[in-house]
């Protein structure tokens, strides 16, 4: 039973750890919103390429290093379709990172609670094996306490 409450333990400590670097990394997202803009200021009018997008995700990744891994699970499918303009494109990346967080948060938080039904199951489990376990005191007719194993 102590082996798989600290298995669990384990399990929840990183999982907690790892979602509150999502969290933070989160708050980055306007930052990168805001350099972005800044970036795709001068090219507001162009239409933009499959390596454009490529080339500002990198600049992306180069001023927001925690993002990287965020970025490169982003689904890029129609950002060439979508982003007409500069405005368009920061949009769409910021859109699909906010969502593409979002998940990652979700299946942490999914698997905490995982965790914790598997802890309440085994607690149930041992717990209920246990009680039979215990000695019982009874009380005889002349007021002798009785010890039955």
């Amino acid at each position: 039973m102590y082996g798989i409450l600290v298995a669990l333990f384990l399990l929840v400590s990183f999982q907690t750890t790892i979602l509150t670097g999502a969290l933070y990394v989160k708050g980055y997202v306007a930052d990168a919103e805001e350099y972005a803009s800044t970036l795709l200021m001068i090219d507001q009018e162009r239409s933009f390429s499959v390596s454009d997008v490529n080339h500002y995700c990198e600049l992306l990744c180069d001023r927001f290093p925690m993002l990287k891994p965020f970025l490169k699970n982003v689904d890029m499918s129609g950002a060439v379709d979508s982003a007409s303009s500069g405005y368009g494109l920061m949009s769409f990346l910021t859109e699909r990172l906010n969502t593409t967080i979002n998940n990652y948060i979700l299946r942490r938080i999914l698997w905490l609670v995982g965790f914790a039904f598997v802890a309440i199951l085994s607690i149930l489990y041992t717990s209920r094996n246990n009680t039979s376990s215990y000695s019982s005191a009874t009380y005889g007719n002349d007021g002798q306490v009785g010890l039955q194993f």
